[in-house]
């Protein structure tokens, strides 16, 4: 079983962000980017298929380890996603 991840709240890029990994959450989907691909799970751990579309709200999102870009202030744990069921 993989623990529950920590989500940071990004109001910027309206998105959660998986602390410590390039894995959004968007409406009850997990998107990770890997090279110019977008991938999708319903879980943080996957199994992770090929996005067959991509999310508008994505292209705000930065290329690359955004987990280490975050903007200015949004570096702390923020709370389990509103409507988020394990």
């Amino acid at each position: 079983m993989v623990a529950a991840p920590q989500y940071i709240w990004v109001p910027q890029w309206g998105v959660y962000v998986v602390e410590g990994h390039d894995i959004v959450f968007h409406e009850g989907y997990y998107y990770y980017l890997y090279g110019n691909r977008w991938y999708v799970s319903r879980s943080h751990g996957g199994p992770w298929k090929t996005a067959a579309r991509r999310p508008a709200v994505l292209a705000r999102v930065p290329p690359g380890h955004f987990h280490r870009h975050l903007p200015p202030g949004w570096e702390k744990k923020g709370k389990i996603p509103p409507g988020y069921r394990h």
